[in-house]
Formats: C-alpha cells, sequence, structure tokens
C-alpha cells in the first residue's frame, strides 16, 4: 500500500464481537459506511460455537455478515502454540471461504491473535469497548494501527509501542438530516420542550453491568413529572439469570412513567429521539477493566445529535467539555440525583440557543463518514513515514 491510500476498491474483513443486529452499534455503522465507500465488506460475528459451516447474510451487494463456526477452543487452557495454531487454520477456513482481504479491521479487544495471523494484509485494531491490556504486549509488531475512543488506552497503547491514535466514536448518517433540521430550528426560536410531560430518553443495552440500576430507579421514582423511555435489549422476568437484573426490568415494566420499546433499528431510533426533551446515561463507580469512567459510550453522540440536554456519570472523555452535565469523578448517587433534578427544572428556563448549537455541531463533525476518512488520513501519515 501507498502513501495515497484510500478506503474505496478493498475487501475488507471486520471482526466484531456484536452479532449483526437492527439496533446498529459502531462497528455496524462503520461496516455499512465501508460498504457505500465502494468496498467488498464481510461482517465477521463471533465465531459460533455451535455452527458446522460458514454462512453468509447478504446486507446489500457491497456487504456480507459471516457466520462461521468456532474451531479455536481452548483460549487460556492450552498452550499458546497449539492454540495460535488453531486460531491460523480457523483464519484459514475463512479466506478460503472468502477470499484473501486487504484490510482486516479488528474490533475485538481479544481477537489480536486472529489479526496476526493475516500477514498479506492491513491489520487494524480498533477496540470501542473497554479491554484488558494483557493481551496487548506479545501482538504490538503484528498491528499496523491502533485506534481507540478512549484517551487512557491510546496513551496505554503508544507507551506498549503501537502507532495509535484517538477517533471519536461516529454518527450515522440516519441521523444528519433531524440534526440539520434543528441548527435551522434554533435560528428561529430554539428548541422547547416538547410537551406538559417532560420526555426523557435513554438507549442502551438495559442488561448491562454497569448500569447504577439503584440510582436509576430513585431518579424515576422521585420525578413522577417524566415520561422514561427506554430503549434497548432488555430479558424479562427471571430469563436474564441475575436477581438483580430481573428485580430492575421488572420495576420498569410495573413503572406508571416508563416505557419500554426495546431494541428497534436505527432509522426509527433517530426518530422518536426527536421527541426527547433530556437524555441520561448513569453507571456505578468502577475499576472494572472492561467498564470505568474512561469508558466512552457510543451513545452520547446520538444524544448530542438533538442539541438537547444530557445527564451524565463522570466521563474522562468528556471531562473538559461543557456539552453534557456531568458529576465530577469523586461522586456518586447523590450528586447523580441533584444534578438530574436541576437540570431537569431548568428545562423550562430553556438554555442558550448556543451551547445546543454546539453539541448538534460537535455530533455533525464526527459522523462516521468522516471518521473513516480521519483514519484513512492517519493511515497514509504512517505509510508515508516507513
Amino acid at each position: 500500500m501507498k502513501s495515497e491510500f484510500t478506503f474505496t476498491q478493498k475487501k475488507i474483513f471486520i471482526f466484531s464481537p456484536e452479532p449483526w443486529s437492527n439496533m446498529r452499534l459502531s462497528k455496524h455503522h462503520y461496516a455499512e459506511t465501508l460498504a457505500q465507500l465502494g468496498n467488498q465488506v464481510f461482517y465477521l460475528e463471533p465465531a459460533n460455537q455451535n455452527g458446522t459451516k460458514i454462512s453468509l447474510t447478504e446486507i446489500n451487494d457491497r456487504l456480507q455478515v459471516v457466520n462461521y463456526p468456532l474451531k479455536a477452543k481452548g483460549w487460556g487452557k492450552l498452550p499458546g502454540w497449539i492454540y495460535r495454531f488453531l486460531v491460523q487454520r480457523e483464519m484459514n477456513m475463512l479466506e478460503s471461504k472468502l477470499g484473501t482481504p486487504d484490510i482486516v479491521w479488528c474490533f475485538d479487544p481479544i481477537k489480536l491473535v486472529h489479526l496476526s495471523t493475516f500477514s498479506k494484509a492491513f491489520k487494524i485494531y480498533h477496540p470501542v469497548d473497554q479491554f484488558d491490556p494483557v493481551f496487548l504486549n506479545a501482538y504490538k509488531f503484528k498491528v499496523d494501527i491502533a485506534f481507540s475512543t478512549m484517551q487512557k488506552e491510546v496513551a496505554l497503547l503508544k507507551s506498549l509501542g503501537y502507532k495509535a491514535y484517538f477517533v471519536q466514536h461516529g454518527l450515522s448518517a440516519v441521523f444528519e438530516p433531524y440534526a440539520q433540521k434543528r441548527l435551522q430550528d434554533l435560528n428561529v426560536g430554539g428548541l422547547p420542550v416538547q410537551s406538559e410531560t417532560i420526555q426523557v430518553g435513554f438507549a442502551g443495552n438495559l442488561m448491562g453491568d454497569a448500569l447504577d440500576r439503584q440510582t436509576i430507579q430513585s431518579v424515576i421514582e422521585q420525578h413522577q413529572d417524566c415520561h422514561f423511555r427506554f430503549w434497548g435489549k432488555y430479558d424479562s422476568g427471571t430469563s436474564s439469570g441475575n436477581n438483580e437484573k430481573a428485580a430492575f426490568i421488572e420495576f420498569l415494566q410495573q413503572a406508571s412513567n416508563v416505557s419500554l420499546l426495546g431494541a428497534i433499528p436505527t432509522v426509527e431510533l433517530a426518530r422518536q429521539m426527536q421527541d426527547i426533551d433530556m437524555f441520561w446515561v448513569c453507571w456505578k463507580k468502577s475499576d472494572s477493566p472492561v467498564w470505568n469512567a474512561n469508558t466512552n459510550p457510543h451513545k452520547i453522540i446520538e444524544y448530542l445529535s438533538t442539541g438537547v440536554p444530557v445527564v451524565s456519570h463522570y466521563m474522562h472523555t468528556y471531562k473538559d467539555s461543557k456539552l453534557i452535565y456531568m458529576i465530577h469523578e469523586q461522586d456518586g448517587g447523590e450528586e447523580y440525583l441533584r444534578l438530574f433534578s436541576r437540570v431537569k427544572n431548568e428545562l423550562r428556563v430553556n438554555e442558550f440557543p448556543e451551547i445546543k448549537e454546539q453539541r448538534i455541531q460537535y455530533a455533525l463533525d464526527n459522523m462516521y463518514i468522516q471518521q473513516v476518512h480521519k483514519i484513512a488520513s492517519y493511515i497514509r501519515g504512517e505509510l508515508s513515514t516507513e
């Protein structure tokens, strides 16, 4: 590859820790964007433990979802060389079916060993979720370039010898027309509260371990003048296998001021989010390597595209930003309750149009097409120095 590198007319394998879904995450959006740019994209779902053969599902003529059987079993149990041999055999099986890729783009934090087996491809490591650094040191010379949505992880990758860059989460193109219209509306009277009952929105996995369920329940109970809409995956009743999560879902189902809307297509989510007066995200304080204050939830960008206030736990990514309302790093549930109440009570006063415009513009400046072009420019920069 020369320094004039672009993402066009290339065969790209995307390794994702998430299966294909109606409710799109960043990995899905990157796959769709790369396909729109004229690449042949294969979105590889997590290996199927019960599968026996490779199957392909066509999303469009440039994008196919690949479900493939898990052959490389025994990670962490087998000697490293045996596991690497099994992984190589699994990847050879994929190449035999799909052809040799020009680029392998890995969003799965623990698939570095898989990424390293593609000797002829340009290899991108791009964990957009929190990851455990235990995997990193052995594969730093097997990766051509790395990206992360978390500054702390970029610093870690660089300290280990990776060519690493920060790239913010992207905004899907389906949100753009709504965001552009809201910019126009700001110039003719602002964005007033939608109705007598304040509409509060949350989009994300309701079964995740990070959620501060106790604080979320307290907020809902204390604000009967609000209607809380939840979009995202959840398991009803006791099917979750977790008493705390089951009790939380039961509470949401029974609360008179809550609507559980489930996982819906991103196109429909973008439309429904336009009715929301404020958004929120509420995580527990944690030192977990998988989720903590350094984690950067991708839904924040979508929230910001509406221009309305966002209330959040502390996130390092936005610590120097005035785009969202956020508790301090040392704060907990009580401080979150006070912040939520203050922001809700100030909604009727209406914020300055400038801050709403800044939120929307920030989201528009980080659309997925722009992130892909930004990543291509970083790659060109690295290639030009070789």
